[in-house]
């Protein structure tokens, strides 16, 4: 975070107008350079970990302080927000890397994987401009990037609430959307207004500089960022509870063979407030399956590779086996899951079991991950599946008085028992 917020300080001192009139991310990549050639790999590699925990919300407050305490800045407030979408991408991109392992500390030593680590990281739409020509929606924050493009918080002055425009400003991912646009928004309407699945709002392939989807916008950040966050800076939920909104969206998406393809902590998003509600996002890369198809086994993998890698099953990578679409979202839930209870973005261990007990988690919950996780032949069927098996779900720690003796894992362990 330190490294975050001295580029914020060092761009608000710019004075070179023509520094603040180019490329932001050649910026990053030069000052980043130059830094990393005075550091030692202890001190970069320090660095590496607190960005990989550092949340959105944290880089618009070191964003925010930096600005403010510069009364000279030239900076215009579209480049300051064009920053802070590099920030926010690259700490996304630190935090994805580093899911599968300690980081090395060559990427920010070596100006070419410096550059690989920022690639496509500098958003292409702009703070201020308008959603599409003579439309009244304004672009004001820039919320992330993927393969597709990148997401933004416009605002209407006529409308009482913002809204999230995903942009397809990849060409590739562009001609998809006009390819897909009827299925697509066939799709998004099926799936209806559910409490845990983010609304759809419009669809627009002509007459813009980039497709877009706009969707619900809801402020209350990622489940990503909720799991990176400080516990005593984060609103208090509960993993059981998390789960059980997810599965509910999930499962009534599988009801209407609807399945997600990229279930993943930065799609699952936050209502504003102190008693948030979980709502699943993007279901951009959905698919209607048949489920009477060859028993619904319809992706042959690699071929039907989409979705991010780390929430894929194993058998994604092994080539011609077909797969069933909505066990792909099951494992991705069941990574989700783990990764709620360690507190972490990573990859599960082949211990993970192990990992989830020193958590003091219950032997009947871990055995519901390990379902999610398993082999297709004993993993769920599908969300409907595993919400039916939630409703044994062994309940979660309760608080207790100090001083008094703590034997709720004995009585979890006992109920767990009972729900086998």
């Amino acid at each position: 975070m330190d490294l975050i917020f001295a580029l914020f300080q060092a761009y608000s001192a710019v004075k070179d107008v023509a520094q603040v009139s180019g490329s932001v991310s050649d910026w990053v990549v030069d000052v980043v350079s130059k830094w990393t050639l005075r550091s030692s790999t202890e001190k970069i590699e320090k660095q590496v970990g607190k960005i990989a925990v550092v949340t959105d919300a944290d880089i618009r407050r070191a964003a925010a302080e930096a600005f403010l305490n510069n009364a000279n800045c030239i900076i215009p407030e579209a480049k300051r927000e064009e920053l802070i979408g590099i920030m926010l991408n690259m700490a996304r991109n630190v935090r994805h890397r580093s899911a599968f392992g300690s980081m090395d500390s060559s990427y920010f030593r070596s100006e070419r994987l410096l550059e690989i680590l920022l690639l496509g990281v500098e958003p292409i739409r702009h703070q201020g401009e308008l959603v599409a020509p003579n439309s009244p929606w304004v672009l004001r924050r820039h919320l992330g990037m993927g393969s597709f493009g990148e997401v933004w918080m416009a605002e209407n002055p006529g409308y009482p609430t913002p809204r999230a425009f995903k942009f397809f400003t990849n060409d590739r991912s562009g001609e998809w959307l006009r390819r897909e646009q009827k299925s697509l928004v066939a799709i998004l309407k099926r799936l209806g207004e559910h409490d845990h699945i983010v609304d759809f709002e419009d669809v627009q392939t002509e007459n813009c500089p980039h497709p877009y989807l706009s969707l619900e916008y809801l402020g209350g950040g990622s489940l990503e960022e909720w799991i990176v966050k400080d516990k005593c800076n984060r609103p208090r939920l509960e993993p059981h509870e998390i789960i059980r909104q997810v599965v509910s969206g999930l499962a009534a998406a599988h009801a209407q063979e609807i399945v997600h393809r990229d279930i993943k902590p930065a799609n699952i998003l936050l209502t504003e407030g102190s008693d948030p509600r979980i709502k699943i996002a993007d279901f951009g890369l959905a698919k209607v399956v048949n489920s009477k198809r060859d028993g619904g086994s319809q992706l042959a993998s690699l071929a039907g590779v989409v979705g991010t890698g780390l929430y894929l099953p194993p058998e994604a990578q092994q080539r011609g086996t077909l797969r069933k679409p909505a066990q792909d979202d099951v494992f991705a839930l069941g990574i989700v899951w783990y990764q709620l209870v360690v507190g972490a973005i990573e990859r599960p261990p082949y211990d993970f079991a192990e990992r989830l007990r020193s958590h003091q988690l219950d032997s009947h919950t871990i055995g519901l991950i390990e379902r999610c996780l398993a082999h297709p032949g004993r993993r769920f069927g599908d969300a409907q599946e595993l919400q039916a098996a939630l409703t044994d779900m062994v309940p979660p720690i309760t608080e207790y008085l100090p001083g008094d003796p703590d034997v709720q894992h004995l009585a979890r362990e006992y109920l767990s028992t009972l729900s086998r």
